[in-house]
This record gives C-alpha cells, sequence and structure tokens, in this order.
C-alpha cells in the first residue's frame, strides 16, 4: 500500500480494521476473492461477538466510526486495484 502513496500516518491505522476483517472473513468461510459490497457491508453490521486473537479486545462501537469504514473501504480498493480481487460492485 506504500506503493500507492498511502501516508505512513495512515497506514499505522491498518492493521487493527484489516485483521479485523481477515479474522471475521475466516470465521464465516469467506474466501477474499468473495470480498464484495454486500461482504463488506456484512462485515461493517456485524455484532463482533466472535472469537478473538489472545490479547485482542474487538469493540463494536468502532465499527461505526468513519474512519474504521474508511480504512476497511481503502483496503478492499486495494485488494482491487492489485488485481487481488475482482469486485463487480463499486464499493
Amino acid at each position: 500500500m506504500r506503493k500507492t502513496g498511502v501516508a505512513e500516518g495512515y497506514l499505522q491505522e491498518f492493521p487493527g480494521p484489516v485483521k479485523h476483517l481477515l479474522i471475521w472473513l475466516d470465521n464465516n468461510d469467506i474466501g477474499l476473492e468473495a470480498i464484495d459490497g454486500d461482504v463488506v457491508r456484512r462485515f461493517l453490521t456485524h455484532s463482533c461477538e466472535g472469537p478473538r486473537p489472545a490479547g485482542e479486545h474487538y469493540q463494536t462501537r468502532h465499527l461505526h466510526k468513519p474512519a474504521f469504514n474508511g480504512r476497511i473501504f481503502h483496503f478492499v480498493q486495494f485488494l482491487e486495484v492489485s488485481g487481488r480481487i475482482d469486485n463487480p460492485q463499486d464499493i
């Protein structure tokens, strides 16, 4: 993502939201290639009661913050632009 011009300060906030998304995808048996607008919507509205890695404390309130959502949208856009996913829907 650095190569796309994303600011270093912005990247520092990516690991939490992206890791949360990746764990949620795995817990719901959703492959990375299946990410689309509907999957992102489901993620952003989930109740966040699934198992968490040791030491992690996800809080549902973070899912409703614009900054959290923006990082998820930016990550999905990066996956699309880099060819890692083919998304027929425009998030």
